[in-house]
């Protein structure tokens, strides 16, 4: 009798700790951090920026409270700090965001960092502090990256799927659509009071040949004394990508300084879908 109300009484207790874990906060977490080009842009290969670029970055953030609505209340903070552990910049913004069914306390998440143009080179802790409003909990994630010297380079892609420059893309699209895409310039030469670039877009297969075709270099010159005067307005160079053909590309941007005689290259992925083709995923 004593070893039934025993066995009963470590049943109830048993009962009542599970009951614990099972409400308990699910720890916050950040999962699946990726350097990206653009919001919605591919992978980086490496952490080396330019001074004036812009540092994106996507991540899950699991664990997060919920209110009886369903919606999760975030503050990220992006803060960089250089080699001494001094702060360059940092900044912070709240995101709202409702859950998703089958996977509550779950939400995806972009964040930026822009480098000042006079950015110094060498290495710089860029680091995320993300707080659960509602949980009181909070995590943080560092990400070395390093500045590199300043140079003529073609940064910050932005991808569209309309002219008008509303609707942010991946890299990638259907077949006859086409993609919108701007790239800043930096770097180049304004000393003699103006600026003259020239710059191309290629579209390369497999075997490294373009698959576009009489689509030649255009030139573009900056003679405005205030533009040219202002080191922190850049020129923006707009493409339109089109996509005929189901595949996987590089997609080559070349810019052409003219007045330095200096060049800049930009390679980056592009996948072309037919989903008219048996087994073609669009994933996005």
């Amino acid at each position: 009798m004593n070893y039934a109300k025993h066995a009963l009484a470590c049943g109830v207790l048993w009962s009542m700790a599970a009951g614990q874990a099972a409400t308990a906060e699910p720890k916050l977490e950040i999962r699946k951090f990726q350097l990206v080009y653009g919001d919605f842009g591919p992978v980086r290969d490496d952490a080396s920026y330019y001074p004036g670029e812009r540092l994106c970055c996507r991540y899950d953030v699991h664990g997060c409270s919920e209110n009886e609505a369903g919606r999760m209340e975030l503050e990220v903070t992006c803060q960089l700090t250089d080699a001494n552990g001094k702060v360059r910049s940092a900044f912070s913004n709240t995101i709202k965001a409702e859950s998703w069914k089958n996977s509550p306390g779950f939400a995806r998440v972009r964040s930026f960092e822009a480098f000042a143009g006079d950015c110094r080179p060498g290495r710089y802790q860029f680091e995320l502090l993300v707080e659960d409003k509602l949980g009181g909990q909070e995590v943080r994630l560092a990400q070395e990256v390093t500045i590199k010297p300043a140079a003529l380079a073609l940064v910050s892609p932005r991808f569209f799927y309309d002219a008008r420059r509303q609707c942010p893309a991946p890299l990638s699209g259907l077949v006859e659509q086409t993609l919108y895409l701007d790239v800043d310039v930096i770097g180049e030469d304004r000393t003699q009071g103006k600026a003259a670039l020239a710059y191309s877009l290629e579209i390369l297969d497999a075997s490294g040949s373009n698959v576009l075709r009489n689509v030649a270099p255009q030139e573009a010159q900056i003679d405005d004394a205030a533009f040219i005067q202002d080191r922190n307005r850049r020129p923006v160079i707009h493409w339109t990508v089109p996509l005929k053909q189901a595949g996987r590309y590089t997609l080559r941007l070349t810019l052409v300084d003219q007045m330095a005689g200096n060049q800049a290259r930009l390679e980056l992925p592009l996948e072309v879908l037919d989903l008219s083709e048996p087994g073609t995923v669009a994933a996005n």
